[in-house]
């Protein structure tokens, strides 16, 4: 259901100096889907500048622009509740303008990004839209994660990790496209936009609303996978999830719509195959949800790439 087009390109010292400069266009496409019942696309690029201040801690700055279009079948947003989409994410179809600046406070003494053992990955990050455009909102998002050999002759590894956001709109509600959704990304055992914000209406799609605050936090400890050769690079892990996503500005406003926005928090524990493969590091998830909503969408396994800062 989803499809990413993306180029990006950073020289990390722009005209000789220690300075990085870059840009990226993009095109993503979300088709309708279980927590979706609207397609929407955004396409648009950017540009940024690196700034090192120590050896460990660097400022980032940077300018997007993107084009939004949530576009839905005619008629499903007529007057008959059986085509199962809310009003209120109705009259968010059509097309808009955001247009943004943003910074970012980045400190890292990670000794390697790619299978990171020891030390601090954490980042700050203000986006204000508003530089023109039609949206106007301030977003502040912030992550820390924290990597410790416990057992360095046996090569288990401890991370720590904690993040949150929060989305204001200036004169103006939040839209639904500038929310936050959260799911298996953060705590695992939840689908995609798995908790959170949702329209749990008797006839309703059980539609992801997003919201303006999350928070969440990670244990996690790495170790080798007994009886096999490190050369494989295989390990295993078993971690812990904990978070929470909520306060929408999503108003439903017919009889049928029922808002369900609980700041309840959702848990998972589980273990995980992680494979320092050729093309990259990937990962699969097994997890257990230890709580969670009524109306939260679960998911046991999960496999996807890259490293968890």
């Amino acid at each position: 259901s989803t499809r990413t087009y993306e180029f990006g390109f950073t020289d990390p010292y722009f005209l000789g100096r220690r300075i990085s400069a870059g840009f990226n266009v993009f095109r993503r496409e979300y088709g309708e889907s279980d927590f979706r019942s609207y397609d929407y696309t955004t396409t648009g690029g950017g540009l940024s500048f690196g700034f090192p201040i120590t050896e460990n801690f660097a400022v980032q700055t940077g300018y997007q622009l993107q084009v939004q279009e949530i576009s839905i079948d005619p008629s499903r947003c007529d007057a008959d509740p059986a085509n199962n989409v809310s009003p209120g994410i109705c009259r968010e179809e059509g097309e808009s303008i955001v247009s943004s600046v943003l910074y970012s406070l980045i400190y890292d003494s990670l000794d390697s990004r790619r299978d990171p053992r020891d030390g601090i990955y954490a980042k700050f990050t203000q986006e204000f839209a508003g530089v023109g455009g039609d949206v106007s909102f301030l977003r502040t998002t912030g992550t820390a994660s924290y990597y410790q050999e416990l057992l360095p002759d046996a090569d288990v590894i401890g991370f720590l990790k904690v993040q949150g956001g929060h989305i204001i709109g200036i004169g103006e509600d939040v839209r639904l496209l500038d929310s936050f959704f959260k799911g298996g990304e953060t705590v695992r055992g939840f689908e995609n936009s798995g908790f959170g914000p949702r329209d749990t209406g008797p006839t309703g799609t059980g539609d992801a609303l997003g919201g303006n605050i999350f928070v969440a936090g990670t244990a996690e400890v790495q170790f080798p996978v007994p009886l096999l050769p490190q050369e494989l690079g295989l390990k295993g892990a078993l971690f812990a999830d904990a978070g929470t996503l909520f306060d929408t500005d999503f108003v439903t406003t017919d009889v049928q719509g029922v808002l369900a926005d609980e700041a309840s928090l959702r848990s998972s524990v589980g273990g995980s195959i992680l494979w320092s493969s050729p093309i990259g590091p990937l990962r699969a998830d097994f997890a257990h949800v230890l709580s969670s909503e009524s109306y939260d969408e679960k998911q046991w396994f999960r496999f996807g790439g890259g490293t968890r800062f």
